[in-house]
């Protein structure tokens, strides 16, 4: 990214407030609830992430979605006999509601969390910062206006012609992890563990894209409904006909389609439909982090008014 056009978006993001996105409210659960019960409501609630709370209502730790595969499922772990304290990540990353973007962005790329509690000041309540809310702003505010080019509706324009307008490639997108259709459940969420990635794409020959596996089709799919990672196979419970982009696409239109679509991860092909790697919302906040780091890195502990 030119430093010009980090320039803006660093400014861009430091500027705003937390508190000034419509945030959903933290959806909380007891350390004691089975994880086989975590699991029912982060599909009944169609969330990412759930806050842990004790007895006394303090906030003990956050449960995601990664978790209840990586600590849970991983680690060969019963979910009905498990519970949300062993699976959970512990004192989480909070952040006050008048904080910066920026320091949220910067909390994101450094701890590479996807959620942040936000204490709201009083009446004080917990909310929910995730990276999906974060793309929603970047779409609709900086992303929408570059690839409609209404220039009159941009800060500054040139600064966003050089990074919305550039390939996905300045983004350096993953190598591509993909499996077959049958593929099990079991099979696929080892290799997820093995590569230490959040998606798989599935290929019914070399390179032919029809289903991408997420860590949330397990859980809203698999262990939701009770399914046996053993004998269920990926077709059966994959996202089909996922959303692609061409290799060369500008970063813009890979963005529009993570805002409106509500993916994470887009396979990209090349003009013949094969599978050359994939873009993460995760390669875009490394990209826009890099000015923020660089400057909230030097005095991380400041206070913000």
């Amino acid at each position: 990214m030119s430093t010009k056009a980090q320039t803006f978006l660093q400014r861009h993001f430091i500027d705003r407030k937390i508190g000034g996105l419509p945030l959903r409210e933290a959806v909380s659960i007891t350390p004691d609830l089975a994880l086989d019960k975590v699991v029912q409501q982060l599909a009944f609630e169609n969330v990412g992430c759930l806050t842990v709370v004790n007895a006394e209502g303090t906030l003990v730790g956050i449960l995601s979605e990664r978790d209840i595969v990586r600590r849970a499922y991983a680690q060969g772990r019963d979910l009905s006999e498990a519970t949300a304290s062993s699976a959970m990540s512990a004192d989480p990353k909070t952040l006050p509601d008048y904080a910066s973007l920026g320091r949220a962005l910067y909390f994101m790329a450094v701890g590479q969390f996807r959620h942040i509690p936000i204490i709201s000041r009083p009446p004080q309540r917990t909310l929910m910062l995730s990276v999906r809310d974060l793309v929603d702003l970047i779409y609709s505010k900086i992303a929408a206006p570059a690839i409609s080019s209404k220039e009159d509706e941009l800060v500054d324009p040139s600064a966003l012609a050089e990074f919305f307008h550039d390939p996905i490639s300045k983004l350096k997108p993953d190598p591509a992890i993909s499996v077959a259709p049958a593929t099990t459940v079991a099979d696929g969420l080892a290799k997820m563990d093995a590569h230490h990635i959040g998606s798989l794409v599935v290929c019914d020959q070399p390179g032919k894209v029809i289903g991408i596996f997420t860590e949330r089709d397990y859980v809203q799919r698999v262990a939701a409904k009770q399914l046996d990672p053993k004998s269920t196979t990926l077709d059966a419970v994959m996202t089909p006909q996922p959303k692609t982009v061409l290799e060369g696409s500008s970063i813009a239109l890979a963005f529009s389609a993570f805002s409106e679509g509500k993916y994470r991860h887009l396979p990209i092909v090349n003009s013949n439909e094969n599978l050359q790697g994939v873009l993460s919302v995760r390669s875009f906040v490394k990209a826009l982090s890099k000015g923020i780091i660089d400057d909230l890195g030097k005095s991380p502990g400041k206070s913000e008014p």
